[in-house]
């Protein structure tokens, strides 16, 4: 990854929010690989929160759980934490495997 992640690019990119009339659920996303180029998607329910929680307040635990090792890994090229699915190994993600190391998807 070149780009520095900040929380907004974690939002678009790897969470999906979801409000009811009664709560607040915090969704990550799965990438289920069929192919070098072919993927699917699905969502995994992180957190459940009360329907009146701040904005600043599901940053938090957005910033919490892109700290979780069972979602997300730091590329040791970029230093970034990159969902899980987008590494190419434990050590890098997709984008600096092919970037830096060769690796031709």
């Amino acid at each position: 990854m070149t780009e520095k992640m900040n929380i907004e690019n974690y939002k678009t990119d790897f969470f999906k929010i979801k409000k009811t009339s009664e709560n607040i659920e915090i969704y990550v996303k799965k990438i289920t690989w069929k192919g070098s180029h072919e993927f699917d998607i699905s969502w995994i329910k992180t957190k459940k929160m009360k329907k009146d929680i701040s904005d600043s307040e599901i940053n938090a635990v957005i910033k919490t759980i892109v700290k979780e090792d069972n979602f997300f890994s730091t590329c040791l090229d970029c230093n970034q934490r990159i969902l899980n699915d987008y590494m190419h190994n434990e050590k890098y993600c997709q984008a600096c495997a092919s970037k830096n190391h060769g690796v031709i998807y």
